[in-house]
């Protein structure tokens, strides 16, 4: 059995992978046929900057305050964000119904499902290490919580990067989980795309 590390935050620490809870059974994407395809036979993943996520004029994909925390203490408006270049490959969980993801995701026509995402995570590691940059993974559940109150206790004791996983309420209706690399070192990328190359995901990915 996989020894699980408790953060003094909360998190989970699995496999080198953090968490902020432990991953579902099975997860699933809307995307193009062409983009299913590579993920299936070649691993292909194509994570976007949190730059690149605020500048989409779709309102599904686009959120002009993607990655920037913001809660209410005491009635007043407390900001945060990553100093950090923080690239992310979205998800949703598997209980969101294929046509409604097809409907939602402008220009998408296929969904992939991912029946193994605790073995993706471990993919996307081994793939990053090969690249020349410091990479670390956080990968868990995006909460609708942007704008609401919260005590000082709850800031001062968030979940590390807690504000990459916190989005308004109309976006709800994803039920996203998303995988998140954060550049740790000095050496920056500058580009609003990171893509990776996992290897052949047939075992673990399907496409409807």
């Amino acid at each position: 059995m996989t020894p699980i590390r408790i953060t003094k935050s909360g998190t989970k620490i699995i496999d080198g992978i953090e968490f902020n809870e432990s991953p579902p059974s099975s997860l699933k994407r809307a995307t193009t046929k062409k983009w299913a395809t590579a993920l299936f036979q070649k691993g292909s993943i194509r994570m976007n900057s949190l730059n690149h996520l605020r500048k989409l004029e779709d309102s599904q994909r686009g959120d002009e305050n993607e990655g920037k925390g913001l809660y209410l203490l005491n009635g007043h408006p407390m900001r945060t964000g990553s100093v950090n270049e923080v690239f992310a490959w979205c998800t949703c969980r598997d209980t969101v119904r294929d046509e409604y993801l097809l409907r939602m995701f402008e220009g998408t026509d296929t969904i992939v499902r991912i029946s193994d995402p605790m073995e993706l995570a471990r993919r996307i590691i081994r793939a990053f290490k090969l690249l020349p940059w410091r990479l670390y993974l956080h990968s868990g559940r995006v909460r609708y919580t942007r704008g609401k109150s919260v005590t000082k206790h709850t800031l001062n004791n968030q979940l590390w990067h807690f504000n990459i996983f916190q989005k308004e309420g109309r976006f709800k209706p994803q039920r996203e989980y998303r995988f998140s690399l954060t550049i740790v070192g000095r050496k920056r990328i500058d580009e609003d795309h990171l893509d990776l190359e996992l290897g052949y995901c047939g075992d673990i990915i399907s496409i409807i």
